[in-house]
């Protein structure tokens, strides 16, 4: 059963995430004549924590299903039960985990000065000239 998630499960969704985080920022590139955006560290981050908040949420709602579905059909086995009740316990710990990933993410973003309450040192020098 390890084998099966191993190989069926967690290879190829790694392998589905590692283009989303290459791509996770909106570079503004299009058409030709179109406006360039330009991309900051915030956006960066900010669209890295909602993609893999979002992963992990479908991650851990489809374990809680699985230990919930090994819950049900355990048949009253010791062994089974207490398997099912480890794997409801880890997706709810993931959760938790992801939650202050993202949080940590958040404080580090609103920390680095690339919000839009702060502005550069040329912005602060046209106000002084004026």
């Amino acid at each position: 059963m390890k084998n099966f998630l191993k190989k069926k499960l967690i290879v190829p969704a790694i392998g589905l995430l590692i283009p989303a985080l290459i791509f996770a920022a909106d570079t503004g590139v299009g058409a030709i004549g179109q406006e360039v955006k330009e991309v900051n560290l915030e956006e960066v981050l900010i669209n890295v924590r909602n993609l893999f908040f979002g992963a992990v949420i479908i991650a851990s709602v489809f374990m809680i299903l699985w230990g919930a579905f090994q819950y049900v059909t355990s048949s009253g086995d010791e062994k089974k039960t207490e398997t099912a009740k480890k794997t409801i316990t880890y997706a709810v710990i993931g959760l938790i985990v992801a939650g202050l990933a993202a949080t940590i993410v958040s404080i580090a973003t609103g920390l680095s000065g690339q919000g839009s309450s702060t502005s550069s040192g040329s912005e602060q020098e046209v106000e002084q000239t004026e």
